[in-house]
């Protein structure tokens, strides 16, 4: 599963819940510990978004079982409280952001790129048979939203479209950032082969958008 969503009010769920699975992630959504725990129990979570004040148990502790239970799980708190030693208790734990609700960090257009940034995207849509699994974001699409145009025309051939990769000759990239947590509008990542996961161009930064 793409993301796990552990929220006690119903509004912010649903808009979540949403929000993620119109863009393609698989989404799950419940509101308390118990029922949290009963998912990840069966299913391998990638990213999970937790409030902290929940119907039966704290955050924290769902916090703390989702470290030791899926040490791979990557995990956003979503909160109410906007407490500096809150958000610097949980960083420093693991936590890979500390979202405020109401914030402009809570809007929809911030989560996705918190999201994408994050786990990249969604699995079922970036998945490469020779390439182990290889998630990421679609060349195209990461250019237009984060390169700015006098860049972009150094990733195309003469042609007009992406050079054929050297190794199986496929015209199809995937981005796949880095685990460090992304800050725009410096991002990094690597372009893979979408068919073969062959590295096109080691490192990308670009420092306008």
């Amino acid at each position: 599963m793409d993301i796990l969503i552990v929220e006690d009010s119903v509004r912010e769920r649903e808009r979540l819940e949403t929000l993620f699975g119109g863009l393609g992630y698989t989404v799950s959504s419940c509101d308390s510990v118990a029922e949290a725990e009963q998912i990840f129990a069966k299913e391998s979570i990638r990213c999970a978004i937790l409030d902290i004040g929940l119907t039966d148990r704290s955050g924290s502790v769902l916090f703390q079982l989702l470290k030791d239970s899926q040490p791979g799980c990557e995990i956003i708190i979503f909160t109410g409280n906007p407490s500096p030693y809150l958000k610097q208790r949980f960083i420093k734990e693991g936590a890979v952001a500390y979202v405020v609700k109401g914030s402009e960090g809570a809007s929809g257009e911030a989560f996705h790129r918190l999201i994408e940034n994050t786990i990249g995207a969604p699995a079922s849509s970036g998945e490469m048979g020779d390439g182990g699994g290889v998630r990421g974001t679609p060349l195209l699409d990461f250019l237009r939203e984060h390169i700015s145009p006098p860049h972009q025309g150094l990733f195309f051939d003469t042609d007009g479209g992406f050079p054929p990769c050297p190794q199986c000759g496929s015209r199809e990239y995937l981005v796949t950032f880095s685990q460090e947590l992304q800050a725009p509008p410096l991002l990094k990542g690597k372009v893979l082969c979408a068919e073969c996961s062959h590295e096109l161009d080691p490192t990308l930064a670009d420092g306008e958008e």
